[in-house]
């Protein structure tokens, strides 16, 4: 192998300088962060990946299909849409200043967290408005889901995404690897979670 796998991770929220929330956070602010990396001159920039877990796989999914120069993607016990953010009833997203469509959360907060999103993705037209682009991603993806996730159901969203790649013709190589755990998955399967993570990006940058 001539290349080193450079691994970083971007802050986005709850750091000086950046919002304290997660809460209508600019699109352009990671978009910057693959600007940074294309003019690095130790990172061949053909070859850039993004990794990204729960709320973290909204962000990952955005960026990846609005950005070309990411050629890989990793997700784990990701969303198929877009929410709202923690704090205020507007998108956690934003692109030229505009929110993203996102879904809120439906019940009251006195209802289990799973239930208030499982009841928010049954409004279709909601989900049809906030649903990620992606068909628009440049390379493959690996989702990694938990099946008894007890936040949202991962699992059935990365099922979804399954078909709707299909449907859509996509070009490259979706692999979804689901796990019979809650959803920060186990101390026991960390290890090959985290395996199969470097594992794709070595095999796909």
């Amino acid at each position: 192998m001539d290349w080193e796998l450079f691994r970083g991770s971007l802050a986005y929220f709850k750091e000086k300088g950046i919002s304290q929330t997660l809460d209508q956070i600019p699109m352009e602010y990671f978009i910057e962060a693959i600007n940074y990396l294309e003019n690095h001159p130790l990172i061949d920039s053909s070859k850039i990946g993004v990794v990204g877990g729960s709320r973290g796989s909204e962000a990952a999914f955005l960026l990846a299909s609005m950005d070309s120069r990411i050629k890989s993607v990793v997700v784990t016990t990701p969303s198929k849409v877009a929410w709202y953010g923690l704090t205020v009833p507007k998108s956690a997203w934003t692109i030229g200043g505009q929110d993203i469509p996102a879904l809120g959360l439906e019940l009251d907060s006195n209802a289990k967290l799973l239930d208030r999103f499982t009841v928010a993705l049954e409004n279709k037209t909601n989900v049809n408005k906030s649903l990620f682009k992606f068909e628009n991603i440049n390379g493959p993806i690996l989702m990694i889901s938990a099946e008894n996730d007890q936040v949202w159901p991962s699992f059935q969203m990365s099922k979804d995404i399954e078909v709707y790649l299909k449907s859509k013709q996509f070009k490259h190589k979706v692999v979804h690897n689901s796990y019979k755990t809650g959803h920060g998955f186990s101390k026991e399967t960390a290890p090959e979670i985290k395996k199969s993570i470097i594992n794709h990006f070595v095999r796909t940058l």
